[in-house]
């Protein structure tokens, strides 16, 4: 048997092996040299990124990949596997020397570029960067590099392309070198903020968001438009000492983030926030916390803007109607319609449905029901009181409160008040973003409840079975609501 029948052979042999286990990645290195070393680039090229797809950590598949794209000449994409190689191997001469040849073969290559043709570049990468197509982006963004190694923007913009491709690491390392050049790089400073919080180093994290915060307050705009950024160290917040629902003072941070990055934050609360887990009863809570004031203004301008977002959205309304009616059909099922109240934080369309279908519909925010008890009832001890409320205080059927759990910072307060306003036989009924529903742990640390600046909480389902217990509630029906606006868990519950 020749040696070219014997490669034919190894080659069969490793397909058939591949068939049989396609996810190991280490029969797809061994394959990828072949065809590589056969001249067969094309196809080696396709094996060897077929393999760092399953498995991104390895040294051998970037170093060929390098190879092959130099040899085809073209060197940024070969930069860009070199540099993950160097990745993986920080101390390798070698590569180091590889990396160092390719960019001066793409500067003799191009020459001098003319600002005509780095404008040129700069704009067609950008495209490439705003349609997410990051490789393409990236190999622009390395050449320019070539030519002008310590241009803040250039770095910066390889930085951000690959912090969206997920290179986090490299992209720790350019925006590192950025403030280098220049330590009050905004840019930089806000990046850093969010690589260090999905590296769970939070200290770095608030130290560099506040530090990008500090040098440009446009990051702080929540209306997205550069007119009312601002930022205040001492703004008007507290700290929380204990956790809201077991006291427990052992809890730790989970997350650091610029809020102001969700289009549906308007300029009230701080910007910056921790979220912390309880490491007693596992509630995810914000610290610190907006005062009261600021979350009453906030939520005075919450209430103007989603209005100009939402009144013209036809789609949206007919899902929250379709929804409305689906909550409905379930409450029928173990009420008769009567008189409800709903207290949810935008709650027109539900109570539109409901009154069609013959409630008696009232409306108050949450926390209009916190409001001090009339004397002659604060007076009553708390046998009495039960007895007495409610013939002086209102009392429902029904009382609902959609999407806002999350938004009220008495949930306690707020859960022992609807037990005191619900009917012997009433039904409440409620939602919140659960953390444990698919989509909440498919999202993780992207997802929306982390950056709205007027949530509180982030709960799971057994801490709101605790709850509901202790504030005297039984659970008669618990779902998971999952379409295209919401991913929420809900709660049916008697007294």
């Amino acid at each position: 048997m020749d040696s070219q029948d014997s490669v034919q052979s190894l080659e069969e042999s490793l397909i058939k092996k591949l068939n049989e286990d396609p996810s190991d990645f280490n029969i797809l290195n061994k394959l990828g040299y072949i065809y590589l070393h056969s001249n067969n680039l094309s196809k080696s090229e396709e094996i060897y990124i077929r393999s760092i797809v399953i498995e991104s950590n390895q040294f051998e598949p970037y170093v060929s990949l390098g190879l092959i794209c130099t040899i085809t000449g073209r060197l940024s994409r070969a930069l860009y596997f070199l540099i993950k190689a160097k990745q993986q191997s920080p101390n390798s001469d070698d590569i180091e020397n590889s990396i160092d040849e390719i960019k001066e073969a793409i500067v003799n290559k191009d020459s001098k570029l003319s600002k005509e043709e780095t404008d040129k570049s700069l704009a067609e990468a950008k495209i490439y960067l705003d349609n997410n197509s990051f490789d393409y982006a990236l190999y622009e963004y390395l050449r320019l590099e070539c030519f002008f190694p310590e241009d803040e923007v250039i770095l910066n913009n390889i930085g951000v392309t690959l912090f969206k491709n997920q290179d986090f690491d490299i992209a720790k390392d350019y925006f590192e070198k950025v403030l280098s050049i220049n330590n009050n790089n905004p840019i930089s400073h806000h990046y850093l903020g969010l690589l260090y919080n999905i590296f769970e180093d939070f200290g770095n994290a608030k130290n560099h968001i506040t530090k990008s915060l500090e040098l440009k307050p446009a990051f702080a705009d929540f209306s997205g438009n550069g007119k009312y950024g601002h930022y205040k160290k001492d703004y008007d917040e507290e700290y929380i000492e204990n956790c809201y629902f077991c006291s427990s003072s052992n809890f730790k941070v989970i997350n650091v983030l610029n809020q102001s990055s969700s289009s549906f934050n308007f300029n009230v609360i701080n910007p910056l926030r921790s979220w912390n887990k309880c490491l007693n009863c596992e509630l995810i809570f914000s610290n610190p916390v907006p005062s009261e004031n600021a979350i009453n203004k906030y939520l005075f301008e919450l209430d103007l803007n989603t209005k100009k977002i939402f009144d013209f959205d036809i789609e949206r309304h007919i899902f929250e109607s379709n929804t409305s009616n689906d909550r409905l059909n379930i409450i029928e099922n173990y009420i008769e319609t009567s008189k409800m109240l709903d207290i949810s934080p935008n709650n027109e369309v539900f109570t539109s449905v409901a009154k069609i279908r013959g409630w008696e519909t009232n409306q108050k925010k949450y926390n209009e029901l916190l409001l001090k008890e009339p004397e002659s009832i604060r007076k009553l001890g708390k046998s009495k009181k039960t007895k007495e409320v409610n013939k002086i205080i209102n009392t429902y059927n029904l009382i609902t409160y959609w999407e806002g759990f999350e938004k009220n910072i008495n949930i306690k307060e707020t859960l022992e008040k609807i037990h005191t306003l619900l009917d012997k036989d009433g039904l409440f009924a409620f939602s919140f973003h659960g953390v444990d529903t698919y989509i909440s742990q498919s999202l993780g640390k992207n997802h929306p409840v982390w950056f709205y600046s007027d949530y509180f909480y982030f709960f799971s389902t057994e801490i709101i079975k605790k709850e509901l217990a202790k504030a005297g509630f039984k659970i008669k029906k618990i779902q998971v609501l999952s379409r295209k606006y919401l991913s929420n868990v809900e709660f049916y519950c008697t007294k």
